[in-house]
This record gives structure tokens, C-alpha cells and sequence, in this order.
């Protein structure tokens, strides 16, 4: 039992002497990569800081080359602008040089258009009046032909109512011999009708007596 618990004892103590020597070891490596990690860590800051350096020095000259180039912009938009104020301003002049010289045209063409109006009035008026002073002209020989027509026109209508009135007179005066005929007539066939009637009626009453006779003469004198 004794040998027992001294083999134990001594594997125990070999055992610990194992795991405080490993225990060290891994001490010694833990403080090795802990050592190696703060130089890792002190290298990048330094890298960063001199990136931050290098970028900054980069930045500034870039901005200041940026700034250049901008300045150079506005340069050249000034430069633009005057020129473009130049350009307005000789548009500008040129323009009231135009509408000076329009104004004065527009003034010209007025002037001669009142001109051409008055000298067209003035025609207008001088072939108004030659065409008043022809209508009148016109008029008068009018005038006189139609009075020479009427006259002549009368004269030869007074021949050809005499003529007219002559030839009435002749025809009247068959007339009156025409019915002064048929008057004759009318009396002369009336008296022989009375004489036939008185003879029939003289007949009638020697050979009838009067009622006979006064049928005889209704039948034929009343319609």
C-alpha cells in the first residue's frame, strides 16, 4: 500500500511539474505574440500616419491644383462676360444705330407717302373736274339732241294726228253714211212690215173676225 502511494505521489509530481512547465511555455508564447501584436499595432499606426501624411500632402496639392483650375474657369467665365458685355453693348449700339436710321426711313416714307397722297388728291381733283366739266358737256348735248328728238318727235306726231284725225273723220263719215243707210233701211223695213201686218189684220177680220184677228197677231208679235 505504501509502494502504492509513493508511485502515485510520485506521478503526480511528475505530472505537475509537466503542466507548470507547460503552463510556463504557453506564458512565454501568449507574452511572445501579445509582444509581437503591440508591434504589429504600433507599425499599422505608424503606416497610417504616414498614409495621412502622404494623403494630406496629395490633397493639398490636388485642392490647390483644383483651385487652380477653378480660378482658371472663372478667369476665363470673366473673360466670357466681358466679352459678352462687349458684344451686348456693340449689339446694343448697333441696334439704336438701326432704329435711328428706321425712324428716319419710316419719317422719309411718310413724308412721301403724304407727297404721293396729295399729288394722287390733286390728280383725283383735276380728272374729277375734267369728268364733271365732260358729264356737263355730255349732258348739254344730251339735252339738246333729246329737245331736237321731242321737237322733231311732236312735230311728227302733230302730222300724224292730223293724219290720224283725218282718217277718223273719214271713217266717221262712212259711218254716218253707213247708218244713215241702215236707218233708211230700218224705216223702210218697218213701214213695209206695217203694211203687211195691216193687210194680214184686214184679211184676218173680213174673212175671221176680230177674236181671230187678235189670236193672229199674238202669235206673231209677242215672243
Amino acid at each position: 500500500m505504501e509502494r502504492k502511494g509513493a508511485a502515485r505521489m510520485e506521478v503526480l509530481d511528475k505530472a505537475r511539474v509537466k503542466r507548470e512547465a507547460r503552463e510556463q511555455g504557453q506564458l512565454k508564447q501568449t507574452i511572445d505574440i501579445g509582444a509581437i501584436w503591440q508591434q504589429i499595432q504600433q507599425n499599422n499606426e505608424m503606416n497610417q500616419k504616414l498614409l495621412d501624411e502622404l494623403n494630406h500632402a496629395g490633397n493639398q496639392k490636388k485642392i490647390e491644383a483644383e483651385n487652380a483650375q477653378m480660378r482658371n474657369v472663372l478667369l476665363n467665365v470673366e473673360q466670357n462676360f466681358q466679352n459678352y458685355g462687349k458684344l451686348l453693348m456693340d449689339g446694343m449700339t448697333n441696334l439704336e444705330q438701326r432704329q435711328a436710321a428706321f425712324e428716319i426711313e419710316f419719317i422719309e416714307k411718310i413724308q412721301a407717302l403724304k407727297d404721293s397722297n396729295a399729288i394722287v388728291k390733286e390728280v383725283v381733283r383735276q380728272e374729277a373736274q375734267e369728268l364733271a366739266e365732260h358729264s356737263q358737256k355730255v349732258v348739254e348735248e344730251m339735252t339738246v339732241n333729246m329737245s331736237e328728238g321731242i321737237e322733231k318727235t311732236l312735230a311728227n306726231a302733230g302730222e300724224n294726228l292730223d293724219s290720224v284725225w283725218q282718217k277718223h273723220q273719214e271713217v266717221i263719215g262712212t259711218l254716218k253714211r253707213v247708218y244713215a243707210f241702215r236707218g233708211v233701211w230700218t224705216i223702210g223695213g218697218l213701214l213695209f212690215r206695217y203694211m203687211i201686218i195691216m193687210g194680214l189684220w184686214h184679211l184676218g177680220k173680213i174673212l175671221y173676225g176680230d177674236q181671230t184677228l187678235i189670236s193672229f197677231l199674238k202669235f206673231f208679235l209677242v215672243p
